[in-house]
């Protein structure tokens, strides 16, 4: 017999989210791993976190640089991190965003819910890195940090939309895409629904009360040729 589905709430912050996603301006010494955030107060609680550094990563044509994705390595002085990664730009206040990668914590949450569940997100600043963007290359149609295989979610921002935002990766890197075999440039979307998720208007994914922000510090750039530049 068919067993209606009673409805739920869930918490990310109960399966790991952090919401703690800074917007900051670092100095960066070409080939070096250390960086300096001169306005941080960084602390042994920061390693691990994912560091997003613009415009500072590899070289690419016309004497222009990829951005650089790398983790923190080690912190000392309150100030200073040794990242996995190490920029090639020697500058001061390159743009940087940096915090907790919550994507392992989010998609859980995701495959934990059911039709008409509520997936409810507190306040903060909740980064979604795509773990490729930390490696070289991926075997999927499309660079994402959150899939969706089922419809009836309900996201939903607890503090409401200027309170509660999802960041996005807004750095690009050349990536190697293994389906379509071609290197190409990548940042990557916050969610991906496969093809069969919402087949009926039943049960819908509805966004509430959030800001989704792609990570960029001036927003859209638009389409860019390739190989980037």
């Amino acid at each position: 017999d068919h067993q209606q589905h009673i409805a739920i709430q869930l918490n990310v912050v109960d399966f790991g989210a952090v919401g703690d996603a800074v917007h900051i301006y670092a100095n960066t010494v070409s080939n070096s791993a250390t960086v300096a955030f001169p306005s941080a107060s960084l602390t042994s609680a920061d390693v691990g976190k994912v560091v997003e550094l613009f415009g500072v990563g590899t070289p690419t044509s016309g004497g222009n640089h990829q951005d650089l994705v790398a983790t923190i390595v080690s912190v000392s002085g309150g100030t200073n991190a040794a990242l996995s990664r190490s920029p090639r730009v020697t500058t001061n206040g390159a743009y940087c965003i940096y915090g907790t990668n919550n994507v392992g914590a989010f998609q859980a949450a995701i495959d934990a819910a059911g039709t008409n569940d509520t997936i409810n997100i507190p306040a903060g600043n909740y980064l979604l890195i795509p773990p490729q963007q930390l490696g070289s290359n991926f075997t999927a149609w499309y660079l994402n940090s959150l899939l969706l295989t089922k419809g009836g979610i309900h996201f939903k921002g607890a503090a409401g939309r200027t309170n509660t935002v999802l960041t996005g990766c807004g750095a690009w890197q050349l990536l190697t895409n293994a389906v379509i075999g071609q290197t190409k440039t990548y940042r990557g979307f916050i969610f991906i629904s496969t093809g069969d998720t919402l087949t009926t208007n039943s049960d819908p994914l509805v966004f509430e009360s959030l800001t989704m922000d792609g990570g960029l510090q001036y927003g859209l750039y638009g389409s860019r040729d390739y190989p980037a530049r």
